[in-house]
């Protein structure tokens, strides 16, 4: 649930099909894992507008990729490609939508929670570690 896991799962499958019916065609030698994974990266920042926080999520994601140190420079210019896709995705998601994600439900508000219902909770704790 929230917003993290269905943003890269929908990241995911638009990248799969980009890589299937897009760029397999034109580009036979690319990394079907890699096109999903800089997908990942566009669709959730451009659904959260938060350009860091998409690329520190996907970096632990991407070193799994990366293991040995034959791959060191594959795995910066991975690093360089994420922080690009982050950064243009959200450029253009700010230009079709001026707020983020995150400000939109803020705005809705979200009811607080009454004190007495946590009083209550607090005391019923407190019989249950008696």
């Amino acid at each position: 649930g929230g917003i993290f896991s269905p943003s890269l799962s929908a990241g995911a499958g638009f990248g799969a099909n980009l890589y299937c019916e897009i760029i397999r065609p034109v580009y036979p030698s690319a990394d079907p894992a890699l096109v999903t994974l800089l997908m990942m990266q566009a669709y959730f920042s451009g659904v959260t507008q938060s350009p860091l926080t998409s690329y520190a999520i996907l970096t632990g994601t991407i070193e799994i990729l990366f293991t040995n140190a034959a791959d060191a420079y594959l795995f910066v210019l991975t690093q360089t490609a994420l922080l690009m896709v982050a950064l243009i995705s959200c450029w253009f998601s700010r230009i079709i939508m001026r707020n983020s994600l995150y400000r939109a439900i803020a705005d809705l508000g979200v009811p607080s929670i009454p004190g007495e219902c946590i009083a209550s909770e607090l005391q019923y704790l407190k019989k249950c570690n008696n």
